[in-house]
């Protein structure tokens, strides 16, 4: 049975780091800085900072073995 790739990475240390390098490369855009730029930063960081968020409390969840 493989692993897909998406498990793999969501469970590398490095995830949170390399998710804000991607929001950074993304947000800036390749012709210039602008405003827009700027809000595509803010929503994708936000983004992944939400997706690192839900992953650290449903681990910190299941350490809890409820029933």
């Amino acid at each position: 049975m493989t692993v897909p790739l998406t498990i793999r990475v969501k469970n590398n240390p490095l995830f949170p780091l390399m998710s804000i390098v991607i929001s950074v490369i993304l947000g800036i855009g390749i012709s210039s800085y602008r405003t827009e730029g700027l809000a595509h930063f803010v929503l994708m960081a936000w983004g992944f900072g939400a997706e690192v968020t839900r992953d650290s409390v449903t681990k910190v969840v299941k350490d809890w073995k409820l029933p």
